[in-house]
């Protein structure tokens, strides 16, 4: 069995997802368009100015696709093809097609303002449209669908009878863990926005200025514009890192972080807490309350955010890394399509 991973690629998950498969036996590779912060993919799709041209070259691509490939799983509910002509195509080929959401492509912007109240949409898409989207991939993948967690599923149920959560990818071989210094004076906050709005940066920015004109003295970083690795390599300096405060569930930053032993703060919707597996570290915070969990572990002893940042790397490696996760895909490939 041979998977390609198609056409996003998202926070570097198509690239891990490929490099998890290979580690547990499955040939896998992922085609892309190019992304501005550096992830590494086997194959990238060409851009030409003319949409014509782009249409054309994709199109030329399905004929090796369909000899190279019996697992087509596309990311972020897009196909190569506008009019989904190539997800027809493969199908028609007798093809395993799967689809994965990650988030944003199927929140429904009007559900979720109602049921949080923090939360700040990401885009300006109809909820209609969005519908639309999960109704026709349920149409091509008979029912199947695959989300990194159950935090979705309130969205995905009505379309989907069958929802495959995997877990969202971190390479724990390969970020090392760098726990909170047992002997540092001045503490490293870091918050990396990649949506200041729906990470809720505002709230961040001010409980960090508020702590400070109240005494606290620590150095606190925003991370934007960077590429992954330069990303990383700011993150490891951390010793407290802040992922956001108005989405109600964490993203792949928490988890890069929590591969690196870092105690992680987020607001995770009340009514989703319990459905995390066993051991979740994350320290919940919203607007309302980020200042004083901050400032709670600020104070706390340097031992307390250590053994919390072992708690992290345990987690990440129990449920976020990509062999771990890349069983799970497999389970899907072969059992389920």
């Amino acid at each position: 069995m041979k998977v390609l991973h198609t056409p996003i690629e998202i926070a570097g998950q198509l690239g891990l997802s490929v490099k998890g498969l290979r580690e547990v036996g499955i040939n896998s590779d992922s085609l892309v368009y190019k992304n501005p912060f550096g992830y590494k993919n086997d194959f990238y799709f060409e851009f030409f100015e003319s949409q014509e041209k782009r249409r054309q070259s994709r199109r030329e691509k399905l004929n090796f696709l369909n000899e190279n490939y019996d697992v087509v799983h596309y990311s972020f509910g897009t196909p190569i093809l506008n009019d989904y002509e190539d997800v027809e195509f493969f199908l028609k080929e007798n093809k395993k097609v799967i689809v994965e959401f990650w988030g944003s492509e199927v929140r429904l912007n009007q559900l979720e303002s109602q049921r949080n109240k923090y939360y700040v949409p990401k885009d300006k898409i109809p909820d209609s449209k969005k519908i639309e989207l999960m109704k026709k991939w349920a149409e091509y993948t008979k029912g199947h669908v695959i989300f990194s967690d159950h935090t979705f599923n309130e969205y995905l149920q009505p379309y989907f009878n069958k929802i495959h959560i995997v877990g969202q990818r971190v390479d724990t071989k390969k970020l090392l863990p760098i726990y909170p210094s047992l002997y540092s004076k001045r503490l490293k906050v870091l918050h990396a926005p990649s949506h200041q709005g729906f990470k809720g940066t505002k709230y961040v920015t001010n409980a960090v200025e508020s702590l400070k004109a109240r005494g606290y003295d620590f150095e606190f970083l925003l991370v934007e514009n960077k590429t992954n690795v330069e990303a990383l390599e700011l993150y490891k300096q951390a010793d407290i890192i802040i992922d956001q405060l108005c989405g109600g569930a964490h993203g792949v930053f928490a988890c890069e972080a929590m591969a690196l032993g870092k105690p992680v703060i987020c607001y995770i919707s009340p009514e989703w807490v319990d459905g995390y597996p066993e051991g979740f570290p994350i320290i919940n915070a919203n607007p309302d309350t980020i200042e004083e969990v901050l400032a709670y572990w600020l104070e706390a002893s340097p031992e307390e955010r250590y053994q919390l940042g072992v708690k992290s790397r345990n987690y990440a490696e129990d449920v976020h890394d990509i062999e771990v996760v890349a069983k799970k895909l497999k389970t899907v490939y072969e059992n389920f399509l």
